[in-house]
């Protein structure tokens, strides 16, 4: 990315300003995106705005994380600056203004700074309409049909045409054990029983609180979302209907008690040929994130106003599901927030990072040791360990984080 910089500063002949700032915008747009994503995780890191020489990359350490964070927001807002509404060449992939919008809205909803994530996010909502929009049908948001919708902001672009340039997730998350079908896959993940339970009944209302719940058939009146993102016994795939053998995680049987007899529909198509070289793009921000982030920041600025209702209920209204009941306390509505966004985004990397802002990550994370007893150290897991091999290269600069 910076040598591009460089390159585009010393111009390039026949590139038009017009265009040879939009190219900026979007090289800096991806600068500040790789920042914020090492800055995440391992708090301080080496802030590289310019190409180094072995010696200046010799006197490299650890950027202070809150320059970090401004070099990357400055990134960003040059990026929302000079960016389109519609991508570069109208080539989908590309970031555009309201995804750099969304992305700063969204980094500073990660540090806590709320009235400036309402506000961004806020500006970002007001712009519904042709750049951005909630899509009706949620399922083919992730199985490559429907991948120029309004609604996904910033996808990894994968191109399933032999090239060797698709992507291999259907490998993991498609239905095993399926002799002769091409579209099937491993179903590497064993979803917990706890996650299913997780998800409301029709009329609103969790599993413990619902008459309409059966506990003889668990799938019954559940949240539409439910059966968009998962196939589940007696469901069709490929022409043939699951058992439970097709519900296996890597040729093991799911645990009766703690574990889902349900297998992930995202980023699964069942008329793809070669499932080790789909075309599916997987998706890095949707417009509902975007409703969803902004409904947190606001609740946190100002408590459950009508945009907060407004924000959380478009989402559910797309997933028809009923109105949030009126009246909700700021702390019954941050949890209501956080359930939507455990349910909207399953499988779409978004959890991990939730538990971790959210500060209740020591809690969550080892919840299944009937499973597999994972562990989360708060004195130290809410940071990375840095690699070994990166404080090797510069010992006396690069410093390990406290715990490891």
């Amino acid at each position: 990315v910076n040598q591009m910089l460089e390159i585009l500063e010393e111009g390039i002949p026949d590139l038009s300003a017009e265009n040879a700032v939009k190219w900026e915008a979007e090289l800096r747009f991806l600068r500040g995106f790789i920042h914020q994503d090492m800055m995440n995780v391992y708090g301080d890191v080496p802030l590289v705005d310019k190409v180094l020489s072995p010696e200046e990359a010799a006197e490299v350490g650890r950027t202070p994380k809150d320059e970090v964070f401004d070099a990357i927001m400055e990134d960003m807002q040059f990026a929302a600056a000079n960016l389109d509404t519609t991508p570069n060449r109208g080539q989908i992939g590309r970031p555009t203004k309201q995804t750099a919008m969304g992305y700063m809205g969204k980094y500073y909803l990660y540090e806590d700074m709320f009235a400036e994530a309402a506000q961004m996010l806020g500006d970002v909502i007001e712009m519904e309409g042709a750049p951005v929009a909630l899509d009706p049908d949620y399922e083919s948001l992730f199985n490559g049909t429907n991948e120029t919708s309004p609604e996904i902001m910033f996808s990894f672009q994968a191109v399933g045409d032999g090239a060797g340039e698709g992507s291999f997730f259907q490998v993991h998350y498609a239905p095993q054990n399926f002799p002769g079908i091409t579209s099937g896959g491993w179903n590497s993940m064993q979803y917990t029983r706890k996650l299913i339970d997780d998800y409301y009944m029709t009329d609103g209302q969790s599993i413990q609180d619902s008459q309409l719940y059966d506990e003889n058939d668990i799938f019954a009146n559940r949240d539409p979302r439910l059966a968009w993102t998962f196939l589940r016994l007696g469901d069709t795939w490929a022409g043939e209907v699951m058992e439970e053998q097709n519900t296996f995680f890597n040729g093991t049987a799911t645990d009766p008690v703690y574990g889902a007899p349900v297998v992930s529909k995202k980023w699964c198509n069942e008329n793809t040929l070669d499932n080790g070289d789909t075309g599916i793009d997987f998706i890095l921000l949707r417009y509902a994130d975007i409703l969803l982030m902004y409904a947190e920041a606001q609740n946190e600025v100002a408590g459950p106003d009508q945009t907060v209702y407004d924000a959380v209920n478009k989402v559910r209204e797309r997933a028809n599901m009923p109105p949030l009941p009126a009246g909700l306390s700021q702390d019954a509505m941050r949890e209501e927030i956080r359930h939507e966004r455990r349910i909207e985004f399953v499988m779409e990397g978004t959890r991990y990072y939730d538990l971790i802002r959210w500060g209740i990550a020591e809690d969550v994370i080892p919840s299944i040791p009937e499973l597999q007893n994972r562990v989360f150290d708060p004195s130290k897991n809410y940071l990375w360990p840095v690699p070994q091999s990166a404080i090797d290269s510069n010992p006396e600069l690069i410093t390990q984080n406290p715990g490891y």
